[in-house]
């Protein structure tokens, strides 16, 4: 005896030590943090490492995207004698996402791996960052000049007006998408603080950034499928469509959900569908906006087993005329024949609990049938040989 059974596994979103699961900023306000891991995912390579090692230490990616244009800095203060190093990468188009853009193609526009020591020596403070009037001549500079500051000894090398630890600030402008990076180089469990300086009009916030999806699945339950899925943030966003395909790439509307509009929270969603096909189904979101631009999620399949029941043709092998048996059949409800190739040959209307059809027209060989009930559900597939 064979057993079958079907596990949906949902994956966890992606950690915050890893670019996919990049912290999103949402505001002007300081924060802190104490990474303790390395994370799953290797995103630093000689490629796009620019000033940093491309060992991963204890670090965490953030994303953030200016609501207004101007200049932006920021200071990394350690809670104590510690060595943090950092990078920036973009900008990036408005309205990306990690998806898209991590890891980084390319080497960041900002970046600093000095020394904590080396950095103390020359600032008398662990603190390092970009856009400090004393510390990073030019104090702002446009993000089409990159500027970088590689590991250095305990001792700062370089001459002033610069300083270990710190690189001019960013000339932002509205809509663009940041990658920051902060490590702990020493490893050490110190956590850090990172504040903002903001000026000529700068400002950050979510409003800018599309709907991310946290988690979307699919699977069956009792009278149907549902679907789930999770957000972390919704801009303009207007209504998801639920699509269902029974190939895979022919997806037909099935139901709509409305959006939040705006929301920096995490949001739950659940939609049933009480009439999926009998076997493989396939399932995407289609998230629309206010001003009606779209995209779609991810798909996701489910292997569903009918409870209406199986029809009965008889006799089968047969000829000329069958009886087709269905004990729950309802007004409109439909046989449906077809061939070995797939092709429709036959759509009878059912109306008795026994209805007999003539099918001397068919040639002989193998046909699959089901029934259609009224609703758009489908019984168990019968395999009827024509002699």
């Amino acid at each position: 005896m064979v057993y079958a059974g079907s596990v949906t596994c949902v994956p966890p979103p992606p950690a915050p030590e890893d670019c996919l699961g990049a912290v999103t900023i949402c505001s002007n306000v300081a924060f802190s943090n104490n990474t303790t891991n390395t994370g799953n995912i290797v995103d630093i390579n000689a490629a796009n490492s620019g000033c940093l090692d491309i060992v991963e230490f204890q670090g965490t990616w953030y994303v953030f995207s200016p609501s207004a244009s101007g200049d932006l800095g920021l200071t990394i203060a350690p809670l104590g004698p510690d060595d943090y190093d950092w990078a920036i990468w973009g900008p990036y188009p408005p309205g990306s996402t990690p998806n898209g853009i991590c890891p980084p193609a390319g080497p960041p526009i900002r970046c600093a791996a000095s020394s904590g020591p080396a950095t103390f020596n020359s600032t008398g403070s662990y603190a390092t960052g970009m856009g400090d009037p004393t510390y990073s001549p030019p104090q702002f500079a446009s993000t089409a000049i990159s500027y970088g500051l590689p590991a250095t000894l305990n001792i700062c090398p370089l001459v002033l007006p610069q300083y270990c630890g710190w690189v001019p600030g960013m000339q932002v402008t509205v809509g663009e998408v940041y990658l920051l990076y902060i490590s702990n180089w020493s490893q050490s469990s110190i956590g850090f603080e990172l504040d903002w300086n903001l000026q000529n009009g700068a400002s950050l916030d979510c409003t800018v950034l599309p709907v991310e999806l946290l988690s979307l699945q699919a699977y069956a339950v009792t009278g149907g499928v549902n679907v789930d899925w999770t957000t972390a943030t919704e801009i303009d966003n207007d209504r998801f469509e639920i699509e269902r395909a029974l190939d895979g790439e022919h997806f037909e509307h099935i139901g709509t959900m409305p959006g939040a509009g705006n929301s920096l929270q995490t949001l739950y969603y659940t939609f049933l569908d009480p009439h999926p096909h009998h076997g493989i189904n396939y399932y995407r979101l289609r998230q629309v906006d206010h001003n009606g631009d779209h995209a779609y999620s991810p798909v996701r399949t489910v292997q569903f087993s009918s409870t209406v029941g199986e029809v009965r043709m008889v006799p089968n092998p047969g000829s000329s005329f069958v009886d087709v048996l269905w004990p729950q059949v309802e007004p409109g409800s439909l046989l449906v024949m077809h061939d070995a190739t797939g092709r429709e040959v036959s759509r009878v209307h059912l109306e008795a609990p026994r209805t007999t059809i003539d099918v001397s027209s068919l040639s002989r060989g193998v046909y699959g049938s089901h029934v259609q009930l009224p609703s758009g559900e489908h019984s168990s597939p019968v395999v009827w040989v024509r002699e």
